[in-house]
């Protein structure tokens, strides 16, 4: 038995020495470096929206005027702005028996003789020289005495050296339905100094707009609905309302001139002295 026992210890030892060769003998896959985990604290990092910058300047015509500037869009053929010195004063103080103050401000208008801007311009106001000398600041219409009767398809635009909210309005000082005859659009903004006011307006029409403020005077069939009567300002108010919804909705191109080259007007602008 105890030959026996010896053998089999032999046995084994031989056994488990040929486990121990075999094995050493294989070949090990380089494993390379241990892979870096990133740490489990890692604080998650918060998504940061880009900055807000102004609209390359459309291709187009630039125009200038001292340190001010413009360009105007390439589709807009028609329009033909010049830069000038203008005055800017309030027109209600003169109204009421006050002195008619005004200062000098930079205009782009199609001529110097368009006072009120009635065919479109950009206005460029020094803000410190206007609070200085009228005593006070306010964009039109309450420089002239009137109000924002109407207002639809707001938006933020930013210009070459700031920013400021466009509208299509309709200014005035009582009850009037929307026509085709007094929709305007109109920016309004300040350069990122603060230094200078920017007002641009344009009249603009609408593909459902009537054509005219007297109801009977309308001549454009494609009207969402007929005029209210100019003595009934709750149809009025309804008809506005319902305007504002449906131009709200329509395309830049449904608007003479487009929405996109009056916005596009707007982002080349660079206000300065």
């Amino acid at each position: 038995m105890r030959f026996r026992s010896i053998g089999l210890w032999i046995a084994l030892a031989f056994l488990a020495l040929a486990c121990e060769i075999n094995v050493n003998l294989t070949p090990q896959a380089d494993a390379g470096p241990p892979a870096v985990l990133p740490p489990t604290d890692t604080p998650a990092v918060a998504a940061v929206d880009p900055p807000t910058v102004a609209a390359a300047p459309p291709a187009g015509r630039t125009v200038s005027f001292g340190q001010s500037s413009l360009t105007i869009p390439s589709g807009w053929t028609n329009l033909n702005l010049q830069g000038f010195q203008a005055q800017f004063g309030y027109a209600l103080d003169a109204l009421m028996g006050g002195n008619m103050t005004t200062i000098a401000i930079t205009r782009f208008a199609t001529s110097p003789q368009d006072t009120f801007c009635e065919q479109g311009c950009v206005d460029i106001i020094p803000v410190a020289l206007a609070q200085q000398t009228l005593g006070r600041f306010a964009f039109p219409p309450e420089e002239q005495g009137a109000a924002v009767i109407f207002q639809t398809r707001s938006k933020k635009l930013s210009f070459q050296n700031g920013s400021g909210d466009r509208t299509l309005e309709m200014h005035g000082q009582g009850a009037q339905f929307v026509n085709n005859a007094e929709l305007r659009y109109v920016f309004r903004g300040y350069t990122n100094d603060g230094q200078y006011a920017v007002y641009v307006t344009f009249p603009v029409q609408a593909t459902i707009l009537p054509s005219a403020p007297d109801p009977a005077a309308n001549t454009n069939a494609q009207a969402f609905a007929p005029p209210p009567p100019l003595d009934d300002p709750a149809g009025i108010d309804a008809y506005n309302n319902q305007a504002a919804t449906l131009l709200d909705t329509l395309s830049p191109s449904a608007f003479t001139p487009d929405l996109d080259w009056l916005d596009a007007l707007v982002q080349s602008i660079h206000a300065g002295p």
